[in-house]
């Protein structure tokens, strides 16, 4: 099931009032066992792994497909006004498809009002043709970077496919961001 970050153009913040951390060891085809930790008793734990994959359990075993760099991301909700998040770069040596498609595409953004400036860029093992993004409001653009003005405030589904030439199409990139 694919998990999404929200992107909000409301100024709404959360509260980080917990210091949290996480372990990760990788095993073996790309095997990693995730742990984390907080210093605050945890109500929900939420995963972004850097893959489009996510989890809500506090430790959390997820497989790679492919190896890379990948921004790992931990929030633990501790009440309704209390978070924490951290955010690291894991490195898995070994995926479990590795050889096969090796697309990885990801962006930055900033809102201001209601605009939306973001950035995409790939990491692929052939030249990116092509960024479509969606910008959950119906709408869409092309390009590495993008201008978009929502028409009111909200939260959205952000997402950006890279296109490569490998396999004839599009691989399906990213959807969201960090933290």
């Amino acid at each position: 099931m694919p998990f999404y970050w929200v992107i909000s153009t409301s100024s709404a913040q959360d509260v980080y009032c917990a210091t949290v951390d996480f372990t990760a060891v990788e095993k073996e085809n790309g095997v990693v066992e995730f742990s984390g930790t907080s210093d605050k008793p945890v109500v929900e734990w939420y995963w972004y792994f850097g893959d489009n994959n996510t989890s809500r359990e506090e430790k959390p075993t997820h497989q790679y497909n492919y190896a890379s760099d990948y921004e790992v991301c931990l929030k633990v909700l501790v009440n309704d006004n209390c978070t924490g998040a951290i955010c690291k770069k894991v490195k898995v040596e070994k995926g479990a498809l590795s050889g096969a498609c090796d697309l990885k595409a990801d962006f930055k953004y900033e809102v201001n009002g209601l605009i939306l400036n973001a950035k995409g860029w790939t990491l692929a093992t052939q030249p990116t043709l092509r960024y479509t993004w969606k910008f959950g409001d119906n709408t869409t653009a092309e390009g590495a970077e993008v201008k978009h003005e929502y028409t009111q405030k909200g939260e959205y589904n952000v997402c950006l496919d890279g296109y490569t030439s490998r396999y004839n199409g599009k691989q399906p990139a990213m959807c969201g961001n960090y933290l």
